[in-house]
């Protein structure tokens, strides 16, 4: 656990499909929609990275602790929506409180709504377990709320003394001991912060150490003569973390150090991707990031390559360097899309990982593969594919499509039939399987990822689709999945998640229905 008592892990997963590299497998990317509706609403996608951001991300619920967070760091007033009884009411019958815990919901409830939050903010007073790393800071965070929401300091005085004892015992940070000056701030007690000196940390390892730098940073404003010894840490490795670690504590750490410093620009730079969480209604923020991801990257570079290798090439392939330096090596796929974007953005530092693509390649030629590795390797080859690369080329060891799970392995193994040295025996082994994804082509049904992989076995030789047939199958998968709502924006020449009409839009459908040939929407 981080010094922040409850570091909450707020960073809440969007949606996540998995679904096969279906139809590009080596093939050639589409060509860009002439209307340029797609192309533009991806490249609104773009993080300050050069990264891209999953679409979900707009579907992500509104956070009051991460507006708290970040709005303090930036020395944001509180929100003051339309009609405050409103937002106040919907975030107290949000989930978020059991996420973050009572004491730095209530603080966050009066950090950004002040005496109106107070309606669910009022919680008896956290237990203490007696390590100030804890204790401290989440004392902070209910006295916090309490005197914002009318209760006299004179009441709360006998307990922030007995915290403030605790700074005293063991070895406690500048984070916590940040807290226990605020504490003093607040209660209107006398400071003993000359008395509690907490070295700056000098490197950056974790996000804890960031949070030290910040609590560090934010004593010296007040109290100088505690700061004498400087931290090495300069701004940009501190702007550099705060994107790069996945909380809000971060990025509110992180935005904090560099206002206390002037570093205005670094502010701005951080700002912008904040400032694209902002659910305008409440003036809160969502709870996802606005951090571009590998896998929605690679999506991107194989649907609008137009848009690499982006505005700034040396900082978007720094970034992707720095996460190929901690992808696991098992993670095959997974590093194999960062590479296929590096390449797009940097091709002399993709030359420095080519040897990693050859073995890739070797390890998959010639070699016998059965129906657990048919998923990888289409996908594995639809990297290649981005790359311009040939795929290696294995055999197909037959299997039986018994089941819905072996059914759509089925499918992706004919989609990417050509790869296989033995392609007319899976096409003739599987022709039964490519007969019922055509009968069942004109009636789209959940799982989208089976029935889009349904769609990409209909191409390539021994099945007939005539025309009819593929413009009936083109209208019912736009009328299924085609259109969606991005960030209030409507775009049809993207793809929804599911058949539901209010899902959002998904990268992954969407490269899936372009690249199966029937889903141009073009």
């Amino acid at each position: 656990m981080s010094k922040h008592a409850l570091t909450v892990g707020l960073t809440f997963g969007a949606l996540a499909l998995v679904i096969s590299g279906c139809g590009v497998f080596g093939g050639d990317p589409p060509d860009a929609d002439p209307g340029g509706d797609r192309t533009n609403a991806l490249a609104n996608l773009r993080d300050s990275s050069g990264l891209f951001v999953d679409p979900t991300f707009y579907d992500s619920p509104p956070s009051v602790y991460s507006t708290a967070l970040i709005d303090e760091a930036l020395g944001r007033p509180a929100s003051h929506p339309s009609d405050v009884a409103s937002a106040v009411a919907r975030a107290c019958r949000a989930e978020e409180r059991d996420k973050v815990g009572k004491a730095w919901f209530s603080w966050a409830m009066a950090t950004v709504f002040g005496g109106d939050g107070a309606t669910c903010s009022r919680t008896a007073e956290p237990q203490r377990n007696g390590d100030p790393s804890a204790d401290i800071p989440t004392f902070f965070a209910w006295a916090s709320a309490q005197v914002a929401g009318g209760t006299p300091k004179d009441q709360l005085t006998a307990s922030g003394r007995k915290v403030l004892g605790l700074a005293s015992t063991g070895r406690v940070g500048p984070y916590v001991m940040w807290r226990a000056d605020q504490i003093e701030d607040l209660l209107d007690l006398p400071s003993t912060a000359a008395t509690r000196p907490a070295p700056a940390p000098q490197e950056l390892r974790d996000p804890d150490d960031l949070t030290e730098l910040w609590g560090w940073t934010m004593r010296c404003g007040p109290h100088p003569e505690l700061c004498s010894t400087p931290s090495a840490i300069d701004d940009r490795a501190v702007a550099r973390a705060a994107l790069g670690y996945s909380d809000d504590l971060s990025l509110a750490g992180g935005l904090a150090i560099l206002r206390a410093r002037g570093a205005t620009e670094l502010v701005a730079e951080l700002t912008v991707d904040v400032e694209r969480r902002r659910i305008r209604t409440d003036d809160l923020l969502r709870t996802t990031r606005f951090s571009g991801t590998i896998d929605a990257t690679f999506e991107v570079l194989q649907l609008a390559p137009e848009l690499f290798p982006g505005p700034d090439s040396a900082i978007t392939s720094a970034e992707l360097v720095r996460r190929l330096a901690v992808i696991p090596s098992d993670e095959r796929v997974k590093r194999l899309r960062a590479l296929a974007v590096l390449k797009a953005v940097d091709p002399a530092a993709w030359k420095r990982y080519e040897s990693e693509v050859t073995a890739v390649s070797s390890h998959y030629s010639d070699a016998q593969l059965g129906e657990s590795s048919v998923k990888e390797f289409t996908e594995v080859g639809a990297t290649f594919g981005a790359m311009g690369i040939e795929g290696p080329p294995a055999k197909l060891e037959l299997f039986e499509a018994r089941d819905a799970e072996s059914v759509y392995h089925a499918r992706l193994a004919v989609g990417g039939s050509w790869a296989f040295t033995n392609q007319d025996e899976v096409l003739k082994h599987f022709r039964k399987v490519r007969q019922d994804a055509l009968t069942e082509a004109e009636d789209p049904a959940e799982p989208v990822v089976s029935y889009l992989a349904g769609l990409d076995a209909l191409n390539g030789a021994g099945l007939e689709v005539s025309e009819d047939q593929r413009q009936a199958i083109t209208q019912a998968l736009d009328a299924a999945l085609g259109g969606c709502d991005l960030d209030g924006v409507r775009v049809e020449q993207l793809y929804r998640f599911n058949i539901d009409k209010a899902s959002p839009c998904s990268l992954q459908v969407t490269v899936a229905a372009v690249f199966s040939g029937f889903g141009a929407k073009a």
